[in-house]
Order: C-alpha cells, then sequence, then structure tokens
C-alpha cells in the first residue's frame, strides 16, 4: 500500500470532497480521484458513496480508516526518529572499554550523557574477550565508586552480564553493610558470581587483609568456585 494513497484516503474522508482534499493536500483533482481508485482497486472494495455532493465512506471504508491514521502516525513517528537520528538526539550509544578507564571515565560520562541525551539508550561492550581469552574473569569491581542512580546500576549489571561478564565485587573494604547487601542481591538477580576483595592497590592507600574481610552471604556463588 502507498502511504499516499492511505493519505489521500484520509483526507478525502475528512474534508468529504474531492475538491476539499486536494486543495488540502496541494495536488491535482484528477490525480487525488486516481488515487482513490487505485486504493479501491488494491483492496477490492468500494470505500466511498457519493451523497448529495459529497463523498461518504462506506461502511469498509469506515473500518480501514482507523488502520491508515495509525499507518500515517507510525510513518510520522518514524520520520521524527529519523530526524533525531540524524541530529544525534536518539538511538543507540556503545562504548568499549577496559574496566580500569570505565571505572575511572565512562561512569561519570554515562550518567552526564544519559540527562544530556535522554532518547539515546547507552550500551557497553566491556573488553571482555581479553579477560576470558587469558584465562581469567571479568568482575566488575568496586560497584559503589560508579556515580549513577539505581536504575542506571541495575542498566549496567544487566549489559555487563549480557556481553559476558561473570561477577560482581560484593564484599570490599570500601562497602558499607547496606552495600554489601545490596550488591549480593544484584549478584543473585543477575546470576552473577561474587568476589571478595581486599582491595589493594599499592603502598599508602586503604586496603585491608583477606583475612579480615567478612564472608560471602549464603546462597552466593563465589567466583572462585571453579578454581
Amino acid at each position: 500500500m502507498d502511504i499516499r494513497h492511505a493519505r489521500t484516503f484520509v483526507a478525502v474522508a475528512e474534508f468529504g470532497t474531492v475538491s476539499r482534499a486536494a486543495q488540502q493536500l496541494r495536488i491535482a483533482q484528477p490525480a487525488l480521484s486516481r488515487q482513490i481508485a487505485n486504493l479501491e482497486q488494491e483492496f477490492g472494495l468500494k470505500l466511498f458513496d457519493r451523497t448529495r455532493g459529497r463523498l461518504v465512506l462506506t461502511g469498509e471504508g469506515e473500518q480501514l480508516l482507523g488502520d491508515c491514521r495509525v499507518l500515517l502516525n507510525q510513518a510520522s513517528a518514524i520520520g521524527e526518529r529519523a530526524q533525531l537520528l540524524q541530529r544525534g538526539e536518539t538511538g543507540v550509544l556503545r562504548l568499549a572499554a577496559s574496566p580500569q578507564f570505565i571505572e575511572g571515565v565512562v561512569s561519570p560520562f554515562w550518567h552526564q550523557y544519559a540527562k544530556r541525551y535522554p532518547d539515546v539508550r547507552l550500551t557497553m561492550t566491556e573488553a571482555l574477550g581479553w579477560i576470558h581469552e587469558a584465562g581469567g574473569q571479568a568482575v566488575l569491581a568496586h560497584p559503589a565508586r560508579y556515580k549513577v542512580d539505581a536504575k542506571a546500576m541495575r542498566e549496567l549489571l544487566a549489559e555487563f552480564r549480557d556481553t559476558g561478564g561473570d561477577a560482581i565485587e560484593v564484599v570490599s573494604p570500601s562497602h558499607t553493610l547496606e552495600q554489601t547487601a545490596e550488591y549480593a542481591r544484584h549478584a543473585r538477580t543477575f546470576g552473577l558470581l561474587a568476589s571478595s576483595g581486599s582491595d589493594y592497590h599499592g603502598p599508602g592507600e586503604g586496603w585491608a587483609d583477606l583475612g579480615d574481610m567478612p564472608p560471602l552471604q549464603a546462597g552466593l556463588s563465589p567466583v572462585w568456585k571453579d578454581w
């Protein structure tokens, strides 16, 4: 079905005459009449009856009018989305980065970008291949340092899992008891393994001996279970 024919059909139905519909659509009356005739031939249905100089919808035409309006609304929405895509204000932004870069750079950028472009869906493909090819497991470390709200954290974890992420750091010296419980729930919800870290990054920085760390909560699968 030609979208122009649907637009012509709706215009004639709304204005009731070929002349007024042709004026509104800025096309010649004979061309408009041919479009209606072509549409009736395509459907194998009579769409209008002529009554006292006006075109009145038949029963079949009444039923098709709503469908054509939906079609035109959808076409308009597609056009608007295309314009947004041209301006870079909607779509999907995919990011590929190492975990360290994500923590230090991408996390604040993600939050600011989402505020500025709410119609752009941010997805992240971590450099998980590097980790798995080296025989390692990809762990989302220091989740409390990601300056995102609860909704964005869930989206981040879903993306991490769907792109092959293995685990989330549940226990860490930098986590409060509430945060530890929260990340334990996330591990269960998203089917991730759980890790516990001393958070040692070098002399002079805060960290804890592994023996001083609390155990993982019951029901969690530790990341080292298959080591």
